[in-house]
């Protein structure tokens, strides 16, 4: 059975309506991360950065697009209270996310994505920022759990 009209190679792809048409946009370019083993302590309703949690990228194109990713294991040391991650591009913030108002030591898992345009082909730094809602304290990294923060250049 023929699966469809013109020519299969690597550069080409199978549409739907069964011819092969020239693969494109999305392609990977790079990647750029840190993982880290550090446990910080956010005690603070004051905004502060955590310190090592930056990745820096120099996007190929103004009109490349990056993915930021981060991944942490999260806890509070009372209930009710959160957490508030934010990821800045230089000193913009772009994107927040609250952690949940779990019970004392109730580890979970914190995710931040965004994709950004960053409209620049300069070395671009993204780091992650906390700072909590109440008095106590939050822990990202907990018990020393691997903190990740990727960017992804895509076209």
């Amino acid at each position: 059975a023929r699966l469809g009209t013109g020519t299969a190679d690597s550069s080409v792809h199978l549409r739907g309506d069964g011819t092969w048409a020239a693969a494109g946009g999305g392609k990977l370019l790079q990647i750029q991360y840190v993982n880290l083993t550090t446990e910080w302590t956010v005690s603070s309703t004051s905004e502060a950065d955590l310190a090592g949690l930056t990745a820096t990228i120099t996007p190929a194109s103004t009109s490349s697009k990056i993915i930021c990713m981060l991944t942490g294991g999260v806890a509070n040391n009372n209930s009710g209270s959160y957490m508030t991650l934010k990821l800045r591009r230089g000193n913009t913030l772009i994107a927040h996310r609250v952690t949940e108002r779990n019970g004392p030591y109730d580890y979970q898992v914190a995710t931040l994505n965004y994709v950004d345009s960053p409209s620049t082909t300069n070395a671009t730094t993204y780091k992650i920022a906390a700072n909590r809602n109440a008095s106590g304290s939050s822990y990202l990294g907990i018990n020393a759990t691997t903190t990740s923060l990727v960017l992804m250049e895509i076209e």
